[in-house]
């Protein structure tokens, strides 16, 4: 009964983290999504910051790595979406 019961805790605290997850996916994904008066409705704040980083930064080089950068298959679409966001607030 008590593993039955341990069994139903993990699969719930799993379900709530990946939710939680595709939630703040959204936030960092590449292309804003425009509602019909042009207005963003999602995050897309790593292409919002790689626009304002192109116009405010003079370091070129480093900006085009991290454009072209791939995503490893070890890591999780999260995992990349935040470390590009770290690595263009660092050229800031």
């Amino acid at each position: 009964m008590m593993d039955k019961l341990q069994n139903l805790a993990n699969e719930i605290a799993l379900y709530i983290r990946t939710r939680r997850d595709k939630k703040e996916e959204a936030f960092y994904k590449n292309k804003p999504k425009k509602n019909k008066q042009g207005v963003v409705v999602n995050g897309a704040f790593n292409s919002r910051l790689m626009s304002i980083v192109k116009r405010l930064s003079a370091s070129e080089s480093a900006i085009s790595l991290i454009e072209k950068e791939k995503k490893l298959k070890e890591k999780t679409l999260l995992q990349y979406q935040q470390e590009k966001y770290k690595k263009l607030l660092n050229i800031l």
